[in-house]
């Protein structure tokens, strides 16, 4: 990706994705997770809409803002600021739980130990 359209990007908190022949803006503040699934990418938001897309989470990841947006599993990333609740490696929103798995773990539990107050 282009260092202009990818610092653009991040600056101004948003980017469009192509769906059913549409281009469909997407915040970074209204992400919740993003769910990979073969050659599509579904992005959940806070309002309860999901967005698919023909496009694969690598190219994903490095667009949205480290470590803001943690990838935590092959399938997965997550808007670290909207985790509701972590239970024992994982991730737990209203209708769905999130593992942390191999080599993504680490980062994840530096994150929230950096987060966290005891």
């Amino acid at each position: 990706m282009d260092s202009n359209v990818l610092s653009s990007i991040v600056r101004d908190r948003f980017f469009f994705i192509k769906s059913d022949y549409k281009l469909i803006k997407i915040n970074f503040d209204d992400i919740l997770y993003i769910e990979g699934l073969k050659d599509y990418v579904r992005i959940h938001l806070s309002d309860g809409k999901e967005i698919a897309s023909l496009m694969n989470m690598k190219r994903l990841e490095e667009l949205l803002p480290h470590p803001e947006f943690l990838r935590v599993h092959r399938s997965y990333i997550l808007h670290m600021c909207k985790i509701p609740m972590v239970n024992r490696f994982c991730a737990v929103f209203e209708e769905k739980t999130i593992p942390f798995t191999g080599s993504y773990k680490k980062a994840v539990q530096d994150y929230l130990e950096s987060h966290t107050v005891s």
